[in-house]
């Protein structure tokens, strides 16, 4: 016999989200760069047969990524802390 926790329900019916539409901005950096490290090797190296102008584009995706973390943290900590960071 099947209880309703048996059940399996569509995302629409449960009001289930994707992982990915929860995602702030940070968030969605960090996704897009694990998709573009994925495509490559280990160390960043590009596998064998892919074209330099791929590797060039997948690292500048990754270095976008990293800058846009990068402002939004200096971003947060100027809010945090608007008369600086001192020592």
């Amino acid at each position: 016999m099947l209880t309703n926790a048996d059940c399996l329900i569509c995302r629409h019916c449960g009001q289930i989200s994707y992982g990915s539409q929860s995602d702030d901005a940070m968030g969605r950096a960090w996704r897009e760069q694990y998709k573009a490290e994925a495509k490559l090797d280990k160390n960043w190296q590009g596998p064998k047969g892919m074209h330099h102008a791929t590797r060039a584009k997948l690292m500048n995706i990754i270095h976008a990524c990293e800058e846009q973390r990068d402002r939004a943290l200096c971003a947060f900590m100027a809010a945090r802390f608007p008369k600086g960071w001192h020592l």
